[in-house]
């Protein structure tokens, strides 16, 4: 999966059992600590910004597609990974 870093997002691709290879947002409190998340529990890579504009990525391809995926989560683990990043953005927030 390919996409721009979101606690949603992250949530899908965990579920579906996908890795993946995202683009921050700079600006914004929940990145740093989704960031973290992802490149700590999941198979993923991070797209610079300027090597997403000049689709440098595309070259990271067979790279994404070689990551191990795994089973169709089914047990609810969305819900796990956004209540965990939950707690992740309230205790960053209140730093």
């Amino acid at each position: 999966m390919v996409a721009k870093l979101g606690y949603s997002t992250v949530a899908e691709a965990w579920r579906e059992g996908r890795p993946l290879a995202f683009v921050t947002r700079e600006g914004f409190p929940e990145t740093a600590p989704v960031r973290t998340w992802v490149l700590r529990e999941m198979p993923a890579f991070e797209i610079p910004g300027a090597g997403f504009d000049e689709a440098e990525w595309v070259a990271r391809i067979p790279e994404l597609l070689a990551m191990p995926q795994w089973p169709f989560r089914s047990d609810g683990g969305a819900e796990r990974v956004a209540e965990y990043l939950g707690r992740q953005l309230v205790e960053n927030l209140s730093r």
